[in-house]
């Protein structure tokens, strides 16, 4: 495999706010034009969020080797729903032989969106509520 490192770790937990993924490849790289894409694990998957190497949402790191991915906030919002990303061929090259490297496939780049604390606190605001007009 050609990925070295990804943030948050492959098949963990992860906070459905979450803002960014890093995914660290084992050699220096350029961006490229193919897409990655984000899919809700249903029966049916449902594509989240996709976008291409050279689009805002994309950036290569000073180390030549990290790639940053900005979430929209929408992505991951149905917690406790597994997730997986798509990296098609291409979407990133070697730096040194300027040839396209291979992608990642459905099942390898997993995660799941944890519980939102959202619902809970609005739970508390409107009981905080309800016991100050009760007073």
């Amino acid at each position: 495999m050609l990925i070295d490192l990804a943030e948050p770790q492959l098949h963990s937990i992860i906070s459905p706010y979450i803002q960014n993924i890093t995914v660290t490849f084992r050699q220096e790289v350029h961006l490229s034009f193919k897409n990655i894409s984000i899919y809700q694990n249903t029966t049916n998957p449902i594509l989240r969020q996709t976008f291409t190497a050279q689009s805002q949402y994309c950036s290569l790191l000073s180390d030549n080797k990290t790639v940053l991915f900005q979430i929209l906030s929408s992505t991951f919002n149905s917690p406790k729903s597994s997730y997986y990303i798509i990296m098609e061929n291409n979407f990133v090259s070697s730096k040194a032989q300027s040839q396209p490297l291979s992608g990642v496939s459905k099942g390898y780049w997993t995660y799941t969106a944890g519980k939102s604390s959202f619902v809970i606190n609005l739970m508390q605001i409107n009981l905080l509520f309800f016991s100050l007009l009760t007073r």
